[in-house]
């Protein structure tokens, strides 16, 4: 690429990232966009001021004691008065309204970011490159405020710029030149390092999250048990320093190199000022000029320095931080492919059919499903069946248009799954998902949560309970359904063990009690009483329902109609239990594992 053409991108990039700052900025809050650039232009003009009113004072101080000077020298002081304290009382109030328009601005970038991932696909949060980007973005959150800071300022410090130089150029041509001139190469320098120093933080990223994970897992609850346990208590603290040092020592050097350079280069505008001043001195030694042009001189020069910094330093600043800026505005092309497609309204289902349907996660080539076949009508209770990766889950997900397949079709009554109303095709599920959380709110909310669009009533929720085994549960809460289910939020939260967490999930799957009842793993933390009280409320629950479960307990698939065995992505059996049985199936070498430790007890 030639320069013209690098230019051209140069000044395309900084354009649309003053343009992106500036109407972010506008759309968080009109009054204080107007307002911050108004305080902000405000502050070089009485800068101006200030040090004309400094001049004037001092050449009227070397003329003598009369009545009218002393009268001269009162209203000057009267007026370098107003504007030293109208510019405390500006900045003061710049302070105030940058704060109020950083925080706007912060508001609508992080709902953007809490947008995008509670209504991305969940690739999101499984795909890392993917995932990466979000953390970006919720790294660079403060990050763009200051870049819409400077945005501002860099309006204001132009027209600084401009009144500066054209007075010192008015006044010494000479002096202007060689002081712009030097100006340039320490702004520049100090550019050059900044986006060194942020590609380095983009490179870091990945190493950024895994030591918060480190941190994250040493400070918390859930893992406090295991790690004293195991005493890998060293073996996280180490893992955390010695990532943390290599990431301290990449940036050390870029940090040590930055600081070395721009000591240098700044030193050289420094030591040209002092020149000037010099020689504005000799001139003023020799009657060239009073003593109030050393005030100006010295004035105009510190304006003209800072603006020229100000100014490369923000053009730079807004030009290398599109990367941050576009990737605020990336993050809303994350991948969404099972956003809203469909128009159909899915009232009741009659019958869910996988055709040759074959999956491979994004950015993976191996297929986790390979031509899944299968045909469930309304009121059968199928079980998946089959080891750990052998696709189950995967199943699940795409039926709830987690993910997409890459090919063959998924229908149901008959129509492409796609073609209905997202909305309406979750509603007619309820799912109890493996390794279930449950809110850190009180019981309603996490019922009321279940499903947003129900009537709140105390006695399913009662029988959702029930139905769950978790009556037990419920009796220990000192507040009933209005006490927090953790002591997150609340001291007076009730601490329960992880199988009562699991029975609080499955009353909240039930309470929403939906046509199509998904339950993968639900008895897996519940020990052998809740387990078999769980099995036998669900005999009950589910009379009429269609449901679909996993389990690694083949005990419980005495629930089931109908049984499909998963392995390798592949059906490989499909009837019910007491036809698998009967054969020299693989379904029933599965169960004789589990029966056989029974009969050698």
């Amino acid at each position: 690429m030639n320069k013209k053409n690098t230019a051209i991108l140069n000044i395309k990039g900084f354009t649309q990232s003053l343009r992106y700052c500036l109407s972010l900025s506008w759309k968080a809050s009109k009054f204080y966009t107007l307002t911050s650039f108004l305080f902000r232009l405000l502050t070089p003009i009485m800068e101006i001021i200030a040090i004309y009113l400094s001049k004037e004072i001092l050449d009227t101080l070397v003329l003598g004691q009369n009545n009218l000077i002393k009268e001269r020298l009162i209203n000057l002081f009267i007026l370098f008065g107003i504007i030293t304290v109208f510019k405390v009382v500006n900045g003061k109030f710049d302070s105030y309204v940058e704060g109020m328009l950083t925080e706007s601005v912060n508001g609508i970038i992080t709902a953007k970011i809490i947008d995008v991932a509670l209504n991305s696909d969940i690739e999101l949060f499984d795909n890392p490159k993917s995932y990466d980007k979000l953390a970006l973005a919720v790294n660079n959150t403060y990050v763009v405020s200051s870049i819409l800071r400077s945005s501002i300022s860099f309006l204001s410090t132009t027209i600084s710029f401009l009144i500066a130089f054209t007075l010192l150029l008015n006044s010494n041509w000479i002096y202007c030149l060689v002081l712009t001139i030097a100006a340039f190469p320490s702004a520049f320098i100090i550019t050059y390092y900044t986006k060194l120093i942020y590609l380095l933080d983009i490179e870091q990223i990945s190493g950024q999250r895994e030591k918060d994970y480190y941190f994250r897992t040493a400070t918390s609850k859930v893992f406090s048990q295991d790690i004293r346990l195991h005493n890998l208590a060293n073996i996280f603290k180490n893992k955390y320093i010695s990532l943390w040092r290599n990431l301290f020592e990449e940036k050390k050097k870029k940090v040590k190199s930055r600081t070395i350079s721009t000591t240098i280069f700044t030193c050289v505008p420094v030591i040209l000022s002092i020149t000037i001043l010099i020689d504005v001195v000799l001139n003023i030694i020799e009657g060239y000029l009073t003593i109030g042009d050393y005030s100006l001189y010295s004035g105009l020069i510190t304006q003209l320095l800072y603006s020229i910094s100000t100014i490369i330093v923000m053009i730079s600043t807004l030009y290398d931080n599109r990367l941050r800026i576009e990737n605020i505005r990336e993050i809303e092309n994350l991948p969404r492919t099972n956003i809203e497609s469909g128009t159909i309204l899915l009232e009741s289902i009659e019958s869910i059919e996988f055709r040759d349907v074959w999956f491979a996660y994004p950015n993976t080539e191996a297929f986790v499903l390979k031509g899944i076949n299968f045909k469930i009508h309304k009121g059968e209770r199928v079980a998946l069946v089959g080891i750990n990766g052998s696709g189950k889950s995967t199943i699940i997900k795409l039926l709830l248009r987690f993910y997409v397949p890459t090919q063959g079709l998924i229908l149901i009554n008959g129509i492409n799954i796609k073609d209905y109303n997202n909305a309406s095709l979750h509603e007619a599920f309820c799912c109890y998902f493996q390794n279930a959380e449950n809110y850190a709110f009180t019981l309603r909310e996490d019922f009321n949560l279940s499903n947003i669009n129900k009537k709140e009533n105390e006695y399913e929720m009662h029988e959702a309970l029930k139905n769950a085994g978790a009556s037990a549960v419920y009796n220990k809460l000192y507040n009933g359904l209005d006490t927090y289910i953790s002591k997150l939020f609340k001291e007076t939260g009730a601490e329960m063990s992880i199988g009562e967490q699991q029975m609080i999930s499955l009353s909240r799957t039930f309470y929403r009690n939906s046509q199509i009842l998904i339950l993968d793993e639900p008895s897996s933390s519940l020990d052998p009483e809740a387990e078999d009280r769980l099995f036998q409320r669900l005999q009950y629950f589910c009379d009429g329902k269609t449901v679909l479960f996993t389990s690694h307990r083949l005990s419980n698939i005495k629930l089931s109609t109908r049984i499909l065995v998963i392995e390798d992505g592949e059906i490989i059996e499909d009837g019910p239990q007491e036809v698998l049985l009967q054969n020299s199936s693989r379904y029933k070498q599965l169960f004789d594992f589990q029966a056989n430790k029974y009969k050698s007890i």
